[in-house]
């Protein structure tokens, strides 16, 4: 059997382990501060939520222990990359897969490096010169000598 258990527009979240509290969060929740309390089974480990959401859903969450860290559903083998970090992943029955995110070995790949830059800033109304954290992806077989096109997302 996987976890979380899925049927049609049903899905039922199972937490089994150690705590007294468990509480979904997620793109369900928007990853708000009020997640979705999980019901605990009398005189066991067992905690259970059944939600419904649309067939075609994709949904990243975490479960939230005794308001502790969020932790990957122990019970979910499949996990995601997300903006803070792996998630567990919901996949809806009717959700279709966008090949173009996946990961091929296969095929070339280039990185993403960080780095500071300085730029002019206003601050209280004076000109300063700030520093701006950014991620630059290069491709691959880069080339430093070579002119690349260039688009900046702010």
């Amino acid at each position: 059997m996987e976890f979380p258990v899925v049927n049609a527009y049903e899905v039922i979240f199972v937490y089994k382990g150690n705590g007294n509290k468990v509480e979904l969060m997620g793109d369900m929740t928007g990853w708000q501060a009020f997640p979705i309390s999980l019901n605990k089974v009398e005189g066991t480990d067992l905690f259970y939520l059944r939600q419904d959401y649309e067939k075609d859903a994709r949904l990243d969450y975490k479960f939230l222990v005794d308001d502790t860290t969020g932790i990957l559903d122990p019970l979910n083998l499949k996990t995601c990359e997300g903006g803070f970090g792996a998630n567990s992943e919901l996949r809806m029955p009717g959700y279709s897969e966008h090949l173009e995110v996946n990961y091929y070995e296969d095929i070339a790949h280039g990185e993403i490096i960080e780095k500071v830059v300085e730029c002019k800033a206003i601050k209280e109304g004076k000109k300063i010169i700030a520093e701006r954290q950014v991620k630059i992806y290069l491709p691959p077989n880069y080339d430093e000598n070579k002119k690349y096109r260039v688009l900046y997302f702010k």
